[in-house]
């Protein structure tokens, strides 16, 4: 469900930076601040300031990766916060679909340097790949 739900507020970003507007993208209290560096992307891609937006944009999903990261360690360590009738595949699946976040996050902000535009194309693709991916790190 985590993975699922990286997906859904990437790609409700991404919708935003092209003016589609979501209103799931208000549900989550750390997701609210979403729309802040999005319409920054959106006002300025193309334009002089883009670089500067597209930074905050994805300094925005590394920040995001890294505390749902803590959340999901400190709840899954010694499963303190996991109920018992969740099987442990289950949460070594969920571990390992966040493994890849905050690296990959990084790499669009590093992208960003070169080219903004591709940085944003790249979120893009990490929420096409969070999507169906789910059931992949069940395995």
């Amino acid at each position: 469900m985590e993975t699922f739900t990286d997906g859904v507020f990437a790609i409700a970003a991404t919708l935003l930076v092209l003016e589609i507007s979501i209103d799931s993208a208000h549900t989550h209290n750390l997701g609210s601040f979403l729309p802040s560096p999005t319409r920054l992307v959106a006002d300025y891609l193309q334009r002089p300031g883009e670089q500067t937006a597209v930074y905050a944009y994805a300094a925005t999903f590394v920040v995001m990766a890294v505390v749902y990261n803590v959340w999901w360690r400190y709840a899954s360590t010694g499963r303190r916060l996991i109920s018992p009738d969740i099987p442990e595949s289950r949460v070594l699946a969920i571990t390992r679909a966040f493994n890849p976040g905050v690296p990959i996050y990084v790499l669009t902000l590093l992208v960003a340097i070169v080219s903004p535009l591709a940085s944003v194309f790249l979120t893009f693709a990490v929420a096409a790949f969070y999507l169906p991916s789910a059931a992949l790190f069940e395995r």
